[in-house]
């Protein structure tokens, strides 16, 4: 896979990202504003590793126990509005906070480096509240129970125009069924 890895998951760049901005908009009646591409995570089912089968000196087993108490590793997509990976970064643990993840993660290391422009000015990758809020990434406001109405409605919209990257998740986990049950 990683051979052809580049040939179909690629960045936009020149014409491509402003094509990527207009199909954003035509996504949903009110799409979000600056939406540029969606970002999450999926978790991959693994078997529990253990010190024999993967040559490891010390394997922490918990780390791969998710929140739902399935041992996983983690597979972080970044799409456009046409449900296709622009961007993906795989093989952490499954107990790995998604921030972190990103932060390690090649994107999210370029995003916060001299290669700030991969994200066209004024617009966004879109994700949900386990992410951190920067320059090029948008998350929706943390509803404590108080939110304004005005708040609430910038998250309803955030939240259907980022849809795109489960459904994205939900193609990929339909095609391949294997992923699964691995």
């Amino acid at each position: 896979m990683k051979v052809h890895k580049h040939k179909f998951i690629k960045w936009p760049r020149g014409n491509a990202i402003h094509q990527t901005l207009q199909d954003f908009k035509y996504l949903r009646p009110k799409a979000f504003p600056g939406a540029f591409m969606a970002l999450d995570g999926c978790h991959i089912k693994v078997p529990v590793p253990w010190i024999k089968r993967t040559r490891m000196r010390h394997v922490d087993q918990r780390c791969y126990i998710n929140r739902k108490h399935v041992a996983s590793v983690v597979l972080q997509g970044i799409c456009d509005s046409n449900q296709k990976f622009t961007n993906i970064f795989a093989g952490w643990p499954g107990a790995s906070h998604d921030a972190r993840i990103f932060r390690k993660s090649n994107i999210g290391v370029a995003l916060n480096g001299p290669l700030q422009n991969l994200v066209p000015e004024n617009c966004y990758i879109l994700a949900d509240s386990a992410y951190p809020l920067s320059n090029n990434v948008m998350v929706p406001y943390r509803d404590n129970g108080a939110l304004t109405p005005e708040k609430h409605n910038f998250n309803r919209i955030l939240s259907s125009s980022r849809v795109v990257i489960e459904l994205t998740f939900g193609k990929l986990l339909g095609r391949f069924r294997r992923f699964k049950y691995v």
